[in-house]
């Protein structure tokens, strides 16, 4: 559910609930087609109606998650050179993501970032409150980055410099 970005319109408990529900009323609909010959059901189908209906909100989940991890690919590399631009302009990366989430195109990624400064303003660490970033998004390229970020930040590495070199390395992956 927070991978799908999902999680302020569907609580885990509504999602198991509607498994429920749908593995009762897709067979029920489908013995009532059958039973006023509306559309005539073999048997076998009515047995897996309960089951596909149990699993349509997993598909429909599924789906979700897709889109939105197309949607962070898709503005990761744009994002990685606007946080660079920052950075070698001045910024720190705290303040090179406040411009971020201010001045980039609305996304998934955008967002999760703005949930990051919302988690360091609250007390958690820079490297805390990206990992939490990467658990929610769970896309491989975003836990890499922020991987090297946080052993950049350990080692005492210029942050402008890390970011320039994965900016290049995103825009090549993604072309």
């Amino acid at each position: 559910i927070i991978s799908a970005g999902v999680k302020d319109v569907l609580t885990s408990d509504e999602l198991i609930g509607l498994k429920i529900l749908l593995a009762f009323v897709l067979p029920t609909i489908g013995v009532i087609l059958d039973v006023t010959k509306v559309y005539q059901m073999n048997s076998l189908i009515l047995m897996g109606l309960p089951i596909l209906g149990f699993m349509v909100p997993d598909l429909w989940l599924d789906s979700t998650i897709q889109k939105r991890h197309k949607e962070v690919l898709r503005s990761l590399p744009f994002v990685v050179d606007l946080l660079a631009l920052s950075t070698e302009a001045g910024l720190d990366f705290v303040g090179a993501m406040q411009k971020v989430v201010e001045k980039a195109p609305k996304s998934p990624l955008v967002d999760e970032m703005g949930q990051v400064l919302k988690d360091i303003q609250l007390g958690s660490s820079r490297a805390t409150a990206l990992r939490e970033m990467s658990l929610r998004i769970n896309l491989k390229e975003v836990g890499s980055f922020v991987a090297v970020l946080i052993s950049a930040e350990q080692m005492g590495a210029p942050v402008g410099n890390v970011l320039r070199q994965q900016a290049n390395q995103v825009r090549t992956e993604r072309f």
